[in-house]
């Protein structure tokens, strides 16, 4: 199987959340996308997919952030890089094929081991 955007994506599997909610989403939900290593790939499917299919919380906007987005004339901003010392800062480190600094493996080891607390909690 073709390894995708999506399984580098934060959101992959965290059915604990309420992605589907009207309006504006929840805290937790915006900062795990604000953190996500694929974003801007997450936006541009989304875009792809024109007006009608956009809803939701996705890519860290809401539908209506992205509708916007979609029609208005000018292109996104680019998207500030994590810092060193988090989790998506050493997934940038290994897919530009560079050793994470000591910040970097640190924070994922963390991120880890948050992962398989939440998972054996579930």
């Amino acid at each position: 199987m073709t390894k995708t955007w999506r399984d580098d994506a934060a959101c992959r599997g965290r059915t604990d959340l309420d992605w589907f909610r009207q309006g504006k989403p929840p805290p937790e939900v915006r900062a795990l996308c604000a953190a996500c290593p694929v974003q801007a790939e997450c936006l541009a499917d989304d875009l792809s997919r024109g007006l009608e299919e956009i809803h939701y919380f996705r890519a860290g906007m809401t539908a209506p952030e992205r509708r916007r987005l979609l029609r208005s004339d000018r292109p996104p901003r680019p998207r500030e890089l994590m810092p060193c010392g988090t989790a998506a800062a050493y997934r940038r480190h290994l897919r530009g094929g560079d050793e994470a600094c000591t910040l970097c493996k640190l924070a994922n080891a963390n991120y880890q081991r948050l992962k398989r607390y939440e998972c054996e909690a579930s």
